[in-house]
């Protein structure tokens, strides 16, 4: 099949650190997936569609980035390859300021 248009991507729940994600597995021998999304859209934003592109996503305060490939499984599925996940920045400041409260009640204890 030919691939085009935008794909639309939310993510609802928190996924495994390195765990990648199959969008489509394409078992066809043959004929292979063909074309790209013109671009992909998150709620984190919009971005290129073509293979390589970083993504990102968001959930429960995390904020994932993922690298787009087409060529995932077993060569000729749509996935996205686990790449990094940070804390979103509020999430960020409040577990800094959390570990500087700590830090300074462990010192007036000494």
């Amino acid at each position: 099949p030919l691939l085009d248009g935008s794909l639309r991507l939310a993510m609802n729940a928190p996924q495994s650190v390195n765990q990648n994600i199959v969008l489509l597995e394409y078992h066809a021998a043959v004929t292979a997936l063909s074309g790209s999304f013109d671009e992909v859209v998150t709620t984190v934003g919009t971005y290129a569609g073509t293979e390589g592109t970083l993504v990102g996503l968001s959930a429960d305060g995390l904020d994932y980035t993922y690298e787009l490939t087409y060529a995932g499984g077993d060569g000729n599925d749509l996935e996205l390859l686990f790449v990094s996940v940070v804390p979103e920045p509020s999430t960020a400041a409040l577990l800094l300021i959390g570990g500087l409260a700590l830090a300074r009640l462990r010192r007036r204890e000494y």
